[in-house]
């Protein structure tokens, strides 16, 4: 869901290269593009405890190197990191809110000078 310069949704985050698979893991994300000095996803168990408790994770969008959204799979993206951290993979319920979280990230990090790879993205209709 996108509301007043935020995006937030369940998204299913899984660690590419972990050395334990846990599978995938809901989570709660939240980014606020209103929020200029915080270049931030945060995450949380659910919705509620992103009122009630800070965040069980977050997310430096400085520290990332791609967004791809997968061309087989348009309801999941990936996102790589600069130097040791592992890669992630989102997945979103639906196409439309993956697309909407790779499009505001990228413009997110467009918006700070970053000069992450970035290819041509198909909507989500099609």
């Amino acid at each position: 869901v996108t509301h007043q310069g935020t995006i937030e949704s369940y998204l299913n985050i899984k660690d590419l290269n972990a050395l334990l698979d846990f599978g995938d893991q809901e989570k709660y994300f939240i980014y606020d593009r209103r929020n200029t000095e915080d270049f931030k996803i945060s995450y949380w168990e659910s919705p509620a405890n992103a009122i009630m408790i800070p965040p069980t994770g977050t997310i430096c969008l400085f520290d990332i190197s791609q967004i791809r959204q997968c061309p087989t799979d348009k309801k999941r993206f990936d996102l790589s990191f600069y130097g040791p951290r592992k890669d992630i993979q989102l997945t979103a319920d639906t196409e439309e809110i993956a697309f909407r979280w790779v499009v505001a990230l990228r413009k997110a990090l467009e918006s700070t000078g970053s000069s992450i790879y970035s290819p041509t993205m198909m909507s989500p209709d099609k």
